[in-house]
């Protein structure tokens, strides 16, 4: 979870934070099917951060009650639980 909060809010590996991308560009960043598939998946569990912190909760926190709420299955069950 904190790597996907990272790379939304600060980037990763020398690349820019993705909601800069976002905003900038929307889709034409992520012009291959794969990379749309995985931004999509990766947008859930970024909506649910920004929800969580607009509940209050600071982003650390936001990452905990995920990771807590994920357990020990995949990230992809976890996706699937919050589009349920």
């Amino acid at each position: 979870m904190e790597d996907v909060r990272r790379e939304w809010e600060e980037g990763i590996l020398g690349m820019p934070p993705l909601q800069e991308l976002e905003e900038k560009w929307g889709a034409l960043w992520r012009p291959s099917s794969a990379q749309k598939v995985a931004f999509c998946r990766r947008k859930v569990v970024i909506d649910e951060l920004t929800y969580l912190s607009h509940q209050g909760l600071s982003s650390q926190e936001a990452v905990a009650k995920l990771e807590t709420r994920r357990g020990r299955s995949s990230l992809r069950q976890l996706i699937d639980s919050l589009t349920a």
